[in-house]
């Protein structure tokens, strides 16, 4: 495509680059947003150390709940994160 619109109009092949280099931008920051929002804010293990709870399904919907949360709430804090995963209702066997 720039070569075609370099061989009509210089102009338009360079705002066609800088168009393509602006998304280039967008795209690299929402992969990076993506990539982050699928890491967990909190492990299985710290889960299972915090509630008492043995390895098993509740752990995941735990991990799952808890990382949505903190995400969409822009929440880092350690401490508010295992505050959170102490506030779920436990069936501790």
């Amino acid at each position: 495509i720039r070569c075609d619109l370099m061989a009509r109009s210089k102009s338009k092949a360079q705002e066609f680059d800088r168009t393509v280099d602006e998304l280039s931008l967008k795209l690299g920051q929402w992969l990076d947003q993506k990539k982050s929002a699928s890491r967990p804010v909190i492990t299985g293990r710290q889960i299972m150390g915090y509630t008492g709870l043995p390895q098993g399904p509740e752990i995941g919907l735990i991990l799952e709940n808890t990382t949505n949360w903190a995400i969409n709430n822009n929440i880092i804090d350690q401490d508010r994160i295992r505050e959170y995963v102490l506030g779920w209702k436990f069936n501790v066997k």
